[in-house]
């Protein structure tokens, strides 16, 4: 199974967020168990390392190439942000747009996410974390 996984919950993984480290460590043992393949996109790299500089985590290059070993990069191109960016576009916010076509042209079969509310306009199944550790059970 392909699957996108936003940035939100790389971040509960890689920086231990109280309350969302658990279900996120879950999910990524499923990937480096072969259960699934997790896609990421390849902004999710800068927005993480620039969170956990914010948060004065420690090692982020070391934590950031550990966890390259679990995770595809999904396609971003010329043609993801201008399908981001055009006039019909259903997204309200440009980076989920990015991330939700991302996941489109990776062939990803549904998208994890904390913020659901933000991937309304997806033709894609949208799951919390809680929910696809249920769907997976």
């Amino acid at each position: 199974m392909r699957v996108f996984i936003d940035t939100n919950v790389v971040v509960d993984l890689l920086a231990h967020r109280a309350h969302f480290y658990e279900e996120a460590a879950q999910i990524f043992s499923l990937a480096a168990e072969g259960y699934l393949t997790a896609f990421v996109s390849p902004t999710t790299f800068s927005t993480t390392a620039y969170l956990m500089e914010r948060a004065k985590k420690k090692n982020i290059a070391e934590v950031l190439r550990k966890f390259f070993t679990l995770v595809q990069i999904a396609p971003m191109d010329k043609g993801t942000i201008e399908q981001s960016i055009a006039v019909d576009c259903q997204f309200l916010d440009i980076e989920d747009a990015m991330q939700y076509y991302a996941a489109c042209h990776a062939g990803c079969e549904c998208i994890v996410t904390r913020n659901q509310m933000d991937f309304r306009p997806s033709s894609l199944p949208v799951y919390s974390p809680r929910e696809f550790l249920e769907y997976c059970a």
